[in-house]
């Protein structure tokens, strides 16, 4: 097996599994710039797919390379769409609750909300967050509760 493809691979998986902090060194920033680049471009990830199932596996490797390249991505982020959204309906019940608590103790909605979003976890706290930030900016509640 040629060492090519394993030296880059291994690379775009360190791009892509490191976050970005001042404690990494400069080298590895361009690492994760790289593979950050390389996964947000599908012809990009199309043309290293086929460099590297051609390297693996001559033309069919280049086909299937490509085709895996532009796919996988697309799966996983499917998949995390569809996993998020499965949290939020388990939480959305608990959140309600919580926010017909507060009401029921007296709390305005704006505070039924910051407290829904300070005491749930994400996703649900992000969207009251979310709501939250776009009143403190001059959004009417009733736009803000329709872009959430």
């Amino acid at each position: 097996m040629p060492l090519m493809p394993l030296y880059f691979l291994s690379f775009l998986c360190l791009g892509l599994a490191c976050s970005q902090s001042e404690s990494v060194d400069w080298w590895k920033q361009a690492f994760i710039k790289m593979g950050r680049k390389l996964a947000r471009n599908p012809g990009l990830r199309a043309l290293v797919g086929a460099v590297v199932g051609w390297t693996l596996a001559q033309s069919w490797g280049m086909i299937a390379g490509a085709g895996a390249a532009l796919l996988f991505p697309v799966w996983i982020s499917a998949r995390k769409q569809r996993h998020q959204q499965a949290k939020l309906e388990l939480q959305l019940l608990d959140g309600l609750t919580l926010m017909q608590g507060a009401l029921q103790a007296g709390f305005n909605l704006y505070q039924a909300l910051e407290l829904v979003a300070r005491e749930m976890e994400p996703p649900l706290a992000a969207i009251c967050s979310r709501i939250i930030s776009e009143v403190q900016l001059g959004v009417p509640m009733d736009i803000a509760w329709e872009r959430a």
